[in-house]
Parts: C-alpha cells; structure tokens; sequence
C-alpha cells in the first residue's frame, strides 16, 4: 500500500468539511423522515431503539450539523443552502 501526502489550501480543506457535513445533514434527514414514517414503536433506530427517544437525538444532531455548517460557511451561502434544505423537504412532503 502507497501512502501519500497531499497539500491543500484551507479553502479546499473547508470547502471538503462543508461538503461531508451537508451530505451527513441530507443522509441524517432522510433517516428521520424513514423513522418518523414507522409505526413500530421497537424498531432499530440510528441511536436508540425507542423510537422517540432516536428521533429527538437526531434531530440535535441536525441542528448541531447546522451550527457547525453555519461557521464554516459565508452566511449568505449558509442561508441559500438553509432554504434549499427547506425546500427539498416541502417537495419531499407533498410527493
């Protein structure tokens, strides 16, 4: 196995932190929209097995990805990505 060592400047390595944290954001999301669509009560979660206790955890998780995004990006960006969010989900919603 080669290794190598690679160079970035800090606005490539933000521009990759921000990146996996909006897919992290959009993967978690998906996850509570799939969790709140169960009946089941007992089903496994992505931290709990207690449905209401998994759903409030992610649901501080996606706001702490939302607090830590919100520093790593111009607001402005911040903000257009917030309402893209909010608008994937209403369309989500209504299909």
């Amino acid at each position: 196995m080669s290794k190598f060592t690679v160079e970035l400047e800090w606005d490539a390595v933000d521009s990759i932190v921000v990146q996996a944290l909006k897919n992290q954001y959009s993967d978690l999301k998906k996850d509570l929209d799939h969790r709140l669509r169960l009946n089941d009560e007992e089903t496994f979660g992505i931290f709990s097995s207690d449905k209401v206790e998994d759903v409030a955890c992610i649901y501080r998780h996606l706001d702490a990805i939302k607090i830590v995004l919100s520093y790593n990006m111009i607001h402005e960006e911040f903000e257009e990505w917030k309402e893209a969010a909010n608008a994937k989900r209403l369309r989500d919603d209504n299909s």
